[in-house]
């Protein structure tokens, strides 16, 4: 039996409803209480068995195909971030200060789709696909709580995953071998003066001048510790200090991320940050605490997965649409299921400037291209399947269960 992974109107237009619900409804990481039930509620009416996991957030369903097999995972993301919507949607959010400026939606209603796809084609493929909807993507938490409550058994062979793309053209699909989004750790920095008059400041320590030595002293961790050919990110987001306009600062706070794609570089930034950073404060008088917390490594695509990928993604588009693409510094806690199993991440394009999507992700104009969504649950049930079904699409013998 031949597999027919083009989405029909009927399946769009039940995407496009479960997109603008989620949309309309969004919810924190970790939060993500109604939107769980929602995609349960969902996958139940298609016949999907699903895992209990003994939690209120994230949802994990299987379906088996027309035989024994491997097992292969699909994921989605489903949190939404802490932004106000300015996107003019007429579904735009409905909740204040709480919007889906990053296109989880999306990914979440293409996973749907996928699921029904793979319902269609189930006598075409052998073994079993894992749909995983991941909770806290955004704080980077989701993945590891999902390892926790047991989403992955350790039979699993394979995970693929998407992102929506609005730097790319709608209907690309962009692919990387190696290493694609950068390791990601969190940099929290106190400095620590002496309190005062502001028309006295001999008589203080200003930590609000000893910071900002320190973030133009950190500009050079990258620029003059790390080998130019390494690429490598470090940013003070926020910074914090003082109360009053005429009283010296004793104490500021500096939150920041530094992104690598290399242990090597990952560990030297690890003793240049805090060296750094002490010795501009000693400068000033100040002291100085640093902490990094590690957040998730770095998005590693299988070779040998990116290949089948490749190949499954020919079964949709057509090769003038596979794009090479370049590592990206954002994070994608997807890294932290590579260190369990093979995996291979990937873009879709939805850029589209007659359709307003042009705006990046997180920003308040941020939108997706729903026209590119029936193309995202192709690629995702195209994935599974290439992999499950080679070296033929041919139909197998029966699955004599569990």
């Amino acid at each position: 039996m031949s597999v027919q992974l083009e989405v029909d109107q009927e399946l769009q237009e039940k995407m496009s409803g479960w997109y603008r619900e989620f949309h309309q409804y969004p919810e924190l990481s970790m939060q993500e209480f109604e939107t769980t039930q929602k995609i349960a509620g969902e996958l139940q009416k298609m016949g999907v068995n699903l895992i209990e996991l003994g939690t209120s957030v994230g949802v994990v369903g299987v379906i088996d195909g027309n035989g024994p097999g491997p097992e292969v995972v699909l994921r989605a993301d489903i949190d939404a971030l802490p932004i106000q919507e300015q996107s003019g949607l007429p579904f735009a959010s409905q909740v204040q200060d709480v919007s889906h400026m990053c296109g989880h939606d999306f990914h979440t209603s293409a996973l749907l789709g996928a699921a029904s796809l793979l319902l269609r084609n189930r006598n075409s493929w052998s073994g079993r696909v894992k749909l995983l909807f991941q909770p806290g993507e955004e704080t980077t938490a989701g993945a590891k709580y999902m390892l926790e409550k047991g989403a992955l058994t350790g039979g699993e062979k394979a995970i693929f995953g998407l992102h929506n793309a609005p730097f790319l053209p709608a209907g690309s699909v962009g692919i990387r071998s190696g290493p694609f989004f950068a390791a990601a750790d969190t940099l929290h920095i106190q400095i620590t003066g002496r309190k005062g008059h502001a028309a006295l400041p001999h008589l203080t320590v200003d930590a609000t001048v000893a910071a900002s030595a320190v973030v133009m002293g950190l500009q050079t961790a990258v620029s003059r510790a790390v080998n130019p050919l390494d690429p490598a990110v470090v940013t003070i987001g926020s910074l914090h200090s003082g109360q009053g306009h005429n009283v010296v600062s004793d104490l500021a706070e500096m939150w920041g991320t530094i992104r690598t794609f290399s242990q090597a570089v990952r560990n030297l930034l690890y003793e240049t940050v805090p060296r750094i950073v002490k010795q501009v404060a000693a400068g000033y008088g100040a002291t100085a605490e640093v902490e990094i917390l590690p957040q998730t490594p770095e998005v590693n695509n299988d070779p040998g997965l990116t290949a089948s990928f490749r190949e499954a993604a020919l079964m949709v588009v057509d090769p003038g649409r596979l794009v090479d693409v370049e590592p990206i510094m954002a994070a994608e806690d997807f890294a932290v299921y590579q260190q369990k199993l093979p995996g291979c991440y990937f873009l879709l394009g939805t850029g589209d400037p007659s359709q307003h999507v042009e705006a990046p992700w997180h920003d308040p104009k941020f939108r997706v291209n729903e026209r590119v969504m029936p193309l995202a649950a192709s690629l995702l049930a195209a994935s599974a399947i290439h992999h499950l079904s080679q070296p033929s699409m041919a139909a197998v013998a029966p699955s004599t269960g569990d």
